[in-house]
């Protein structure tokens, strides 16, 4: 296969991207493939939720669907701690401007009450 005929493959695999698979939640999608078509699906799919990192081997030489989600996992974790402590900091900051508590009774009373 010479390199237009993978540029057009790639191509269309990326063209059959579901979208419904992380554009409308939001969420990261990872390719798992050889390594060396990589390069070439990242170049032509349009995904902003697909992530620079790859699981580098087909799924279908895995041993189990688990291989496949503890490999995406070491991936994802990172993205996820990263995102888990803005939230943390985001709702620190709302906490001090009296804008968020962590107590319950008080977010019922809040939510409650009208603010003007």
């Amino acid at each position: 296969m010479n390199m237009l005929d993978k540029d057009d493959a790639a191509g269309r695999l990326a063209a059959c991207e579901p979208p419904c698979l992380s554009r409308p939640s939001g969420l990261a999608q990872i390719l798992a493939g050889l390594p060396e078509h990589h390069h070439l699906f990242h170049r032509v799919s349009h995904n902003p939720f697909l992530i620079e990192e790859s699981i580098d081997i087909h799924p279908d030489a895995l041993s189990s669907i688990d291989e496949l989600r503890q490999r995406a996992w070491q991936i994802i974790e990172p993205h996820y701690l990263a995102r888990l402590a803005e939230l943390v900091e985001e709702f620190g900051n709302a906490k001090a401007k009296g804008l968020g508590d962590d107590e319950l009774a008080q977010v019922a009373r809040a939510g409650g009450s009208p603010r003007y």
